[in-house]
């Protein structure tokens, strides 16, 4: 009897992953602008871009619990960065303005030296589906004001 419950568990495992969706964002389609500034954020203790990278826009369905987000970047820094961590949040006030939908603070883009294209993808897991907004949010607890340009990474955006 433990043997058909625990063969019924994994099947029911597997088959969850099947099911499992991959949503793709770039976030240089933010609808807020291509340039984010990094500076110090008045509620905490670190340093976040503003605008929000915001894609909410781009998604007919929400990303659910399980379910793959790939955030591909393309970007050049005018100053150096031991890294940039990033998470996709639901910034709605719906959501309380910070709501963690995929991710959690250990995602980074490792050795941004300043004016050199910075390429690449992260690979987050849907904890937590949003409840209105899908933003990305980059950040670091590196001091000093930050300046991004974003470039296509050449992915669209969406589901």
């Amino acid at each position: 009897m433990k043997k058909i419950i625990m063969m019924a568990l994994v099947a029911l495992a597997v088959a969850g992953t099947c099911f499992a969706k991959t949503f793709t964002i770039d976030i240089a389609d933010s609808t807020n602008g291509k340039s984010l500034t990094i500076k110090k954020d008045p509620y905490a203790t670190d340093y976040k871009a503003t605008p929000v990278v915001d894609v909410t826009s781009f998604f007919t369905t929400k990303p659910q619990p399980g379910d793959i987000i790939e955030v591909h970047y393309n970007f050049v820094c005018d100053s150096d960065l031991p890294q940039l961590n990033l998470i996709v949040i639901d910034n709605s006030e719906a959501a309380k303005w910070w709501t963690v939908i995929a991710g959690d603070y250990s995602q980074n883009i490792p050795g941004i030296k300043k004016g050199q294209q910075m390429k690449g993808v992260v690979t987050l897991k849907v904890v937590k589906a949003p409840i209105q907004n899908i933003t990305v949010q980059l950040f670091t607890d590196k001091p000093g004001e930050k300046k991004l340009t974003l470039s296509k990474a050449g992915v669209k955006t969406g589901a």
